[in-house]
């Protein structure tokens, strides 16, 4: 299943809801695009405060496809698919470059198994810092000189990695740093591939998030009705307004109590002659 993503606020509130092929372009942490110190890379992104190790930056964006495209922004995933990303969409983590000569990456990323890539830092990163990762040896050949000692772990040998997969050692570090502000639909981290003991089905995947959607809706609607609250108050005294306008213009009844206390001593003098009668 794909997971869509939400994002709100200031910066990070970011809430995953099910189903949906578009992966936002906001990150976790707050960075900014600026001109790259790559030389000739054009934009890079920056981190805009200090990062700590296995910081969860964000999930690379775009369009999740069969195709791939080429140029552009084009990130494989772990099943054969493809991250489209936009070229038009200046923030992202499309926007990150590879480390070159004399230069150390600081990012780096792993294709989890529900076709997101995840980003984090590898290392801490300063603020203002940009951040740089590694293409990986699947990239092609670049128009550019890259550095023979990359820092990835998984690059070995004075070679660059050849698989974008988790390391063991990594789970627990970035189970430790999930965004607090990260709302998950049920099954997504087991899906991703966090927890390789526990067997997740297609079907448990599609059950839980479509309760989960059930009560995303619920809590969409009990939003609304309140926000419509207002309004049907003010439907309320309107309506009142009108009936106190139909009360006003109501007839009024006037009675003669005079005659009306008359006619009832009459009519009770009456039935006590009728009952005098009936006894004798």
């Amino acid at each position: 299943p794909h997971i869509r993503f939400e994002m709100h606020s200031a910066l990070n509130s970011v809430s995953l809801t099910a189903s949906g092929k578009q992966i936002p372009y906001t990150t976790f942490a707050p960075t900014r695009v600026g001109k790259s110190t790559i030389p000739g890379a054009g934009d890079g992104l920056f981190a805009q405060d200090y990062l700590a190790p296995f910081t969860w930056l964000g999930f690379y964006p775009g369009k999740l496809t069969h195709k791939a495209k080429l140029g552009g922004y084009t990130m494989s995933t772990a099943n054969n698919k493809f991250i489209v990303a936009d070229t038009a969409v200046r923030e992202g983590l499309h926007r990150i470059n590879e480390a070159g000569i004399g230069v150390v990456a600081n990012v780096w990323y792993v294709k989890l198994d529900n076709d997101y890539v995840l980003f984090f830092t590898g290392a801490d990163v300063r603020a203002n810092d940009e951040l740089l990762t590694c293409y990986s040896a699947t990239y092609g050949s670049r128009p550019y000189a890259t550095s023979n000692g990359c820092s990835d772990p998984r690059c070995e040998g004075g070679k660059h990695r050849s698989h974008s997969s988790m390391l063991e050692e990594w789970r627990g570090a970035l189970l430790e740093r999930v965004p607090s502000n990260l709302v998950m639909p049920p099954l997504f981290l087991e899906s991703a591939g966090f927890f390789p003991d526990k067997q997740v089905t297609l079907k448990d995947m599609r059950t839980g998030e479509e309760e989960w959607i059930q009560d995303l809706e619920s809590e969409a609607s009990c939003e609304a009705d309140a926000e419509q609250g207002p309004g049907q108050i003010e439907e309320v005294q309107k309506q009142a307004e009108e009936g106190l306008k139909l009360f006003k213009t109501a007839t009024v009844l006037e009675f003669d109590l005079e005659a009306a206390q008359a006619f009832k001593a009459e009519t009770d003098g009456k039935i006590s002659a009728l009952e005098a009668e009936l006894a004798n």
